[in-house]
Parts: structure tokens; sequence; C-alpha cells
């Protein structure tokens, strides 16, 4: 007699996984006011001074302070100008701590009205004749012949 086939058992379908939610972010608290003060400034560890030390204009000190995690405990520390010795110095003891530094300055920076001017041209009327307009040989050809 011929052996009867056997029938051969349907795989069993792996179960699709279930995708992990994505963390929810933590609500962002907005930025004091002293802080977003320093958006407009500039950061001087991005610079090639690096610290306030070594920038020499009164007014670029001014406008500068020192933010790096490794430097006073990460606080934004401002810089200062010293009038007796005429050099630049960070004021560790002024510097604050600003959750969301400096991620949350760009999003300060969109939620402004913009106060550009607009410049309104005036045209001139006069009887020169303009030059001849350059006749194009097309892009193709060769540029000097």
């Amino acid at each position: 007699p011929a052996p009867t086939p056997v029938p051969t058992p349907a795989p069993t379908p792996t179960p699709t996984p279930v995708p992990t939610p994505a963390p929810t972010p933590a609500p962002t608290t907005p930025m004091s006011s002293a802080c977003k003060a320093y958006c407009s400034k500039t950061n001087v560890v991005q610079t090639s001074e690096k610290k306030c030390h070594k920038v020499n204009s009164r007014t670029e000190c001014l406008a500068s302070y020192m933010y790096r995690t490794k430097f006073n405990n990460g606080k934004v520390t401002p810089c200062w100008w010293n009038n007796k010795k005429k050099r630049c110095r960070p004021k560790k003891k002024k510097g604050i701590t600003c959750p969301g530094f400096p991620e949350g300055c760009s999003a300060e920076l969109f939620e402004k009205h913009s106060h550009m001017a607009t410049a309104k041209v005036h045209e001139t009327h006069n009887d020169l004749p303009l030059p001849p307009l350059a006749r194009s040989r097309g892009f193709l050809s060769p540029r000097f012949s």
C-alpha cells in the first residue's frame, strides 16, 4: 500500500508587536526675562575669544556672556568691564541658572514681531538714454571667442 500523505501544519503567525508610544516631552517652562536678556548677547565661548578675559573692547564685553556647562555650575554668566584695569571679566556672582537656555531663545525670537524698516524707492526721471542691452549668445555658447 502507498503511504498516505500527512498534512503539514499551518505555521503559527507571529503576533505583531504593539508600537511603544513616543515619550511625551516634559512641559517647558517659559524662560525668565533675566534669561531672555542674554538671547540677544554673544556667548564668548562660541567665539574665537572663548573667555571674557580675551575680549578687548568695552562695548563687546558688555554685550557678552559665558555659558558652558562646566563653567560656574552651568550658569549664564555676564561679562563685565573693569574700568581701572581696562579688562573684561566674567562676573560669577551675577551668574543665573536658565533652564532651557539657549534653546528657548530661538522660540522667543520667532514670537517677536519684526521691526524691519521698509525702504521706499524714489524714482528719478531723467532724459539720459539707457545703454543698449548686451545680446545673449545663449548659455551653451563659449564665453570668450
